[in-house]
Formats: C-alpha cells, sequence, structure tokens
C-alpha cells in the first residue's frame, strides 16, 4: 500500500479529481489541502505558488494507473509521487484493499 501524493494548480477542482479517483476505484482514501504554500527551484530561482494537494491511499501495483490516468487528464502539469504505507492498522487496510479495483502485475 502507499499513499500518493498529486500537486495540482489552484485552476483545478481537487475535489472533482478526488472524487473522480474514488469512484473509479483507483483510491481508496484522499485528503485535500487546498492552500499548498509549493516552492521548487527552476534556472536558479525559486519559484512559490499555492496549490492544492491531494493526498490519497491506494495499492502500490496500482501507481502507475493512477499516474497515467493523473498524466492524460493534464497532460503531464500535475506532480505526483508516493511513498510506502509501512504500517496501518487493520481497519485502514481493509478499506483499501476493498475499496480499490483489482490490478495484475505483468498487465
Amino acid at each position: 500500500m502507499i499513499s500518493m501524493y498529486f500537486y495540482l494548480d489552484k485552476s483545478h477542482d481537487a475535489e472533482e479529481l478526488a472524487v473522480d479517483l474514488l469512484k473509479r476505484g483507483l483510491v481508496a482514501h484522499a485528503s485535500i489541502d487546498l492552500n499548498n504554500n509549493s516552492m521548487t527551484i527552476e534556472k536558479g530561482k525559486i519559484k512559490k505558488q499555492v496549490c492544492s494537494l491531494i493526498t490519497a491511499q491506494t495499492k502500490a501495483l496500482l501507481f502507475n494507473k493512477v499516474s497515467e490516468y493523473l498524466t492524460n487528464k493534464y497532460r503531464n502539469h500535475i506532480k505526483i509521487y508516493s511513498a510506502p504505507i509501512a504500517q496501518c492498522n487493520e481497519v485502514f487496510s481493509e478499506l483499501i484493499r476493498k475499496n480499490t479495483i483489482e490490478q495484475r502485475m505483468f498487465e
């Protein structure tokens, strides 16, 4: 299981995306931070922006499917990364297992 993090431009509707991912069974849980202050470095200069951050939990095998969906939807204008869920209680583990689609490793 993993937590995925999506940084969206404020012009995109984070709640709409979270609902869409949940309905498709690509993620089992999503949290939204609407005013995330984000900074990057580009060409030696600090770039600041306020974005929406979605943190979503899913199966590790679904990372590529979620990433592909987001890339197609936003044309590579979204930053995505994941982190493993090292430990969680059975309630949360069951939530992820039961509310995400099945994905075969070699599809």
